[in-house]
C-alpha cells in the first residue's frame, strides 16, 4: 500500500469525512488515495488559508479532528494564518504539508536547492502543538497516530506534518509498522480526582461565605465539551453567570442568571457585577486584558479562583496579573462534574435577593436602545436584534472579525442550542466565509455567517465554493464601505481616516455583483423598515444566499471601556 492510500484510510478510519486543501506536485497522491477511500471525500477551497480555515471551522462544529492538506511552499505556507488561529484558540487541526523530494533538497547551509523547499518545521513550530518531518515511510503510521493524539488531548490545538513527495510514493505494509501508544494518558493530563474534589470543596466554604459570588465562564467550557455540565453547575448552585465572547453562546440571553458579557467590549451591567462581586470562579476563561481590562484594578475586592487546564495559564497570573488566590489545573468537564457534586452535597445556592439585583442591574442598561428602531439607516445592533430573533435554535453561526464580532458579540440574544464561532484570539480578517463552509461540511445543516465587507475580499474566492456545492450558508455582509472599527481608533487618536475607506485608497466592490457573478441569490438591506421582511424571505430560501447589510461607516460600538478601567464605559 502506498503511503498516500495509507493517509486516508488512516483518516477515513478515524470518522474523518471531509478534508479540506488544495492539491499540488508535492501532495497529488494524497488527493488520489482520498478520491479512491471510501467513507471520506475532500472538499477545494480557492486559496490554502480557505482551506486552513475550513479544517478549523469544520472541526470546530463537528466536535473532532479537522484536517487540512497543502502542497509544498508557498501552499504550507499560505496556511500559517489559519493554523495559527486555531493554535491560538485550540482547534484540534492536522495540517498535511507536502515537501520537496529529500533526493533534491540541499543538506548545507545553501537557502534553498529544490524547487518550493523551505524550512516548514522551523516557520509551523512556535504555533503547534507538535510539528515533524516524516523521513522514513516507516514511521508514517507512528506519526500519524501521534499527531491525532496530542492534536485532541489536553488543551488541544493542531499539529503538522511534513511528508515529502518521495515518501508519499513509498510502498508500506502498515501491519507491520510501529503504531502510537498515547504516552499521556497515565501523564501529562492525568486528572487527580481526589485533588480536584479536594480543591471542589474548598470553593464551596468560600461560596457559603460570598453575598455577590460569580461565576465566570470562557471558551475552555466548549473545548472540553461541557456545555451540559455548566448549564447544571449554574442552575443548580443558581448563580449569576458573566460569559466571555468566547463562552457567550453558552446560556440563553434570556436566562435569568444570564449577566451579559464582560470586558472592555462588554456591558455596563455585567462589568458592575463583576468589578462589585467578591468571590469569582473563573472557569476556562484566560483572563486576559480584553476580559478584565486594566489587570490590577479587576475585581479588586473579590476572592478569585481559576479553572484551566494549561499550568501556564495559571502561571502567568503571577507575572501579568490579575491577582488570583486559587489556581486548579484541570480539565473543565472533569473539574465541573465534581464541583456539581460538592454543590449538591452541600446543598448551597446563591441568594434569590441577589439573583434579583443582579438581574434588575442588567436590564437597567441595555444595549438595545428604543431609538434604534426609528432610525432611517440600518443600526447594527437593531439589525443583530431582528437577526438573533429571527433564527432558529439550532442554528450554527460564523463571524469576521471587528466590527462584525463586537456587535454580536454585545447584543446578539443567543437561544439555549445556538452556537457561535469565530477567530476569538487571533481575529483574522477573512475567516468566516471559509469557516462556514467547513461548519457546513460538519454539521449539514443551516450556517449563518456574518462578515464585513472589508474581511470577506481577503477570502472572496471561496464564494466559488458556495456556488459549486449549494450549501445552506447564509452570508450576511456587512457592508459600511470600510473598516469601521480602525476608523474608530483613528477618531480616537484624531488622526484621520487612512486607509479605511473609499475616499481613503480602500476600493471595496459592489458585494452583490460579486455574488451574481458566482449565481448566488442576493437580497440587500438599506433602512431598519426592510430588516424583518427581507429576513424572513432569506431564511425561507433553500441554498446559499448572500445579503448585504448597508450600515453607514460612522456607526460605531455603543459601548466601550475607556482607559482599560471597566468601572468607565463610554457610549456612542
Amino acid at each position: 500500500m502506498l503511503v498516500s492510500k495509507y493517509i486516508a484510510k488512516f483518516l477515513a478510519e478515524n470518522q474523518i469525512k471531509y478534508v479540506f486543501g488544495i492539491t499540488g506536485t508535492a501532495v497529488n497522491m494524497c488527493f488520489v488515495g482520498l478520491g479512491e477511500e471510501e467513507g471520506i471525500d475532500y472538499v477545494c477551497p480557492m486559496h490554502e488559508q480557505g482551506a486552513s480555515m475550513g479544517a478549523d471551522g469544520y472541526s470546530r462544529v463537528g466536535r473532532h479532528l479537522g484536517v487540512a492538506i497543502g502542497t509544498s511552499g508557498p501552499g504550507a505556507t499560505n496556511m500559517v494564518t489559519g493554523c495559527a488561529g486555531a493554535y491560538t484558540d485550540s482547534v484540534p487541526v492536522l495540517f498535511i504539508v507536502g515537501q520537496a523530494m529529500q533526493s533534491t533538497r540541499a543538506d548545507n547551509n545553501t537557502r534553498f536547492f529544490a524547487f518550493q523547499e523551505i524550512d516548514l518545521v522551523s516557520i509551523f513550530k512556535p504555533i503547534t502543538k507538535y510539528v515533524n518531518e516524516v523521513t522514513d515511510q516507516k514511521q508514517i503510521k507512528y506519526e500519524l497516530g501521534k499527531a491525532m493524539s496530542i492534536a485532541l488531548r489536553g488543551r488541544k490545538g493542531p499539529c503538522v506534518l511534513v511528508i515529502p513527495e518521495d515518501i508519499l510514493y513509498a510502498d508500506i505494509d502498515p501491519d507491520k509498522l510501529p503504531k502510537y501508544e498515547d504516552e499521556c494518558k497515565q501523564g501529562e493530563y492525568e486528572e487527580n480526582i481526589e485533588s480536584i474534589r479536594k480543591a471542589c470543596s474548598f470553593i464551596v466554604s468560600k461560596l457559603k461565605k460570598a453575598e455577590k459570588p460569580i461565576l465566570l465562564f470562557g471558551g475552555g467550557v466548549h473545548q472540553s465539551c461541557a456545555e451540559e455540565d455548566a448549564l447544571n453547575v449554574i442552575h443548580k448552585l443558581s448563580c449569576p453567570t458573566a460569559l466571555t465572547f468566547p463562552a457567550r453562546d453558552l446560556l440563553e440571553d434570556d436566562s435569568k442568571y444570564n449577566i451579559g458579557s464582560i470586558g472592555i467590549f462588554g456591558t455596563i451591567g455585567g462589568n458592575k457585577l463583576v468589578q462589585n462581586s467578591d468571590c469569582i470562579i473563573s472557569i476556562g476563561a484566560r483572563l486576559d486584558r480584553y476580559i478584565t481590562g486594566n489587570p490590577c484594578d479587576f475585581a479588586k475586592n473579590a476572592y478569585k479562583v481559576v479553572v484551566d487546564i494549561d499550568e501556564n495559564e495559571l502561571n502567568k497570573f503571577d507575572v501579568l496579573g490579575p491577582n488570583v488566590d486559587y489556581k486548579i489545573r484541570a480539565d473543565i468537564k472533569a473539574f465541573l462534574k465534581i464541583f456539581l457534586e460538592e454543590i449538591k452535597k452541600e446543598k448551597i445556592s446563591v441568594k434569590e435577593s441577589y439573583v434579583q439585583e443582579a438581574l434588575h442591574l442588567r436590564k437597567q442598561y441595555p444595549l438595545l436602545k428604543s431609538s434604534y428602531a426609528i432610525e432611517d439607516a440600518v443600526n447594527p445592533y437593531y439589525f443583530v436584534d431582528r437577526l438573533s430573533f429571527a433564527l432558529r435554535n439550532d442554528d450554527i453561526i460564523f463571524t469576521d472579525t471587528g466590527l462584525s464580532a463586537i456587535w454580536i458579540g454585545q447584543s446578539f440574544k443567543f437561544k439555549q442550542g445556538q452556537r457561535w464561532h469565530t477567530q476569538f484570539a487571533y481575529s483574522a480578517m477573512g475567516y468566516s466565509l471559509p469557516a462556514a463552509i467547513g461548519g457546513y461540511f460538519a454539521a449539514k445543516k443551516r450556517v449563518i455567517c456574518i462578515a464585513g465587507d472589508g474581511g470577506l475580499q481577503m477570502s472572496i474566492q471561496e464564494l466559488c465554493n458556495l456556488e459549486y456545492y449549494r450549501p445552506d450558508i447564509k452570508v450576511f455582509v456587512i457592508c459600511n464601505d470600510g473598516y469601521g472599527l480602525i476608523q474608530k481608533t483613528q477618531d480616537d487618536f484624531k488622526n484621520g481616516h487612512h486607509a479605511t475607506d473609499r475616499k481613503h485608497h480602500v476600493p471595496l466592490p459592489d458585494i452583490v455583483q460579486v455574488a451574481n457573478a458566482y449565481k448566488i441569490p442576493t437580497f440587500e438591506i438599506s433602512n431598519n423598515k426592510e430588516i424583518d421582511d427581507v429576513l424572513t424571505n432569506i431564511l425561507n430560501v433553500e441554498g446559499p444566499v448572500l445579503c448585504a447589510v448597508k450600515i453607514p461607516i460612522s456607526k460605531r460600538i455603543s459601548l466601550r471601556v475607556r482607559g482599560g478601567d471597566l468601572d468607565n464605559m463610554i457610549g456612542e
